[in-house]
Order: structure tokens, then sequence, then C-alpha cells
């Protein structure tokens, strides 16, 4: 998280396209793969799908807690 958000910053101040490039390549570089998936998955607006669906966690969490 500590690299997104310092990738975030770094794109935030600059609007000189090459000091952007070179921050989304350091990110590449040194982030977890995940977390360089779910960077695609956000910039592009295409996020994989969810392995489980909300409802059910909804459900769970009611009969965790008891909850009517």
């Amino acid at each position: 998280m500590k690299n997104f958000s310092e990738l975030i910053s770094a794109l935030e101040i600059t609007n000189k396209t090459n000091a952007k490039i070179e921050a989304l390549v350091h990110y590449f570089k040194n982030a977890p793969e995940q977390d360089r998936l779910w960077l695609i998955a956000i910039f592009t607006g295409k996020r994989p799908p969810r392995p489980v669906k909300t409802s059910l966690m909804k459900q769970w969490a009611f009969e965790i807690t008891k909850l009517p």
C-alpha cells in the first residue's frame, strides 16, 4: 500500500509526462505482483471478478454476528 500511495503522490505533484512514466516504471519494478495487477485494473476500469459475491459476504456477517 505504501508503494501505491507513493505512486499517487508522484503522479499528482507533476504534470510532466516523463516524470509520470518514471513513477509508473518505479512502481511496477518494486510493487508486489498482486498490487501491480490492481493498479492496472484501477487505471483501466476493468476490475477482476470478485471471488465471493457481496450478498454472500453479507449473509456470513449476519450469521457470525447473529443479527437479524
